[in-house]
């Protein structure tokens, strides 16, 4: 049967406007299941789907890329507008879903740093209670040199791993995110150079429901 990976927006996107509204829980509502709740109807619809599949798998498609992002993004100089990291939610995301969770970022390719490097570190930071602080860190963080906003590198190297790891199986890549200009660059430029795309892969960067 078809595998199926699953590459996941989380700003506005799975860390929408409820989740955000949500108390901060002591700045741990990233390791809480806030991200379950306020997604639910989402999350059953791409459960039932997954059944489809003989194997599911998850990335975190966010431009969370690094540790740096990850931090700056996650509101902790606005307690009103506290997100925390995606890394502990996609954790909590994936064993809800239950798939198998990639922890590949960017920053793994750009620090010449083993697939899932990037993101032990940054959880060993949120273990440690380092994560918001970088001044405390435990970890040298590889950062990301650029980034593309559109996601275009993101989901290639997302793609390019998927079809590496399953070199027989036909894989469905489901992309989600609330922008639809991302959405819309991301549709034009697959089509356009759809050489990037690996041949047994097929690629959806326009799912018809987001959170």
């Amino acid at each position: 049967m078809t595998i199926r990976y699953l590459s996941f927006d989380f700003d506005e996107c799975l860390f929408n406007r409820a989740y955000v509204q949500l108390p901060h829980n002591n700045f741990s509502k990233d390791k809480t299941n806030a991200v379950l709740v306020k997604n639910r109807k989402f999350l059953d619809k791409i459960k039932s789907e997954n059944a489809k599949f003989s194997a599911a798998y998850g990335f975190i498609g966010s431009t969370r890329q690094d540790y740096f992002i990850d931090m700056i993004n996650g509101g902790i100089y606005t307690p009103g507008q506290f997100r925390g990291s995606c890394c502990p939610a996609m954790a909590t995301i994936c064993e809800d879903l239950g798939i198998t969770f990639d922890p590949l970022l960017l920053a793994d390719i750009d620090g010449e740093l083993a697939i899932g490097t990037s993101y032990q570190r940054i959880m060993d930071e949120i273990n440690n209670g380092t994560w918001s602080d970088n001044n405390k860190n435990i970890h040298q963080h590889a950062s990301c040199a650029s980034m593309d906003e559109y996601k275009r590198t993101i989901l290639f190297a997302q793609m390019q791993k998927a079809a590496d790891d399953h070199p027989e199986e036909e894989i469905i890549f489901d992309f989600f995110d609330d922008r639809l200009d991302i959405l819309g660059t991301l549709k034009q430029y697959f089509s356009e150079h759809n050489h990037m795309i690996p041949s047994r892969v097929t690629e959806s960067s326009c799912p018809d429901s987001v959170p």
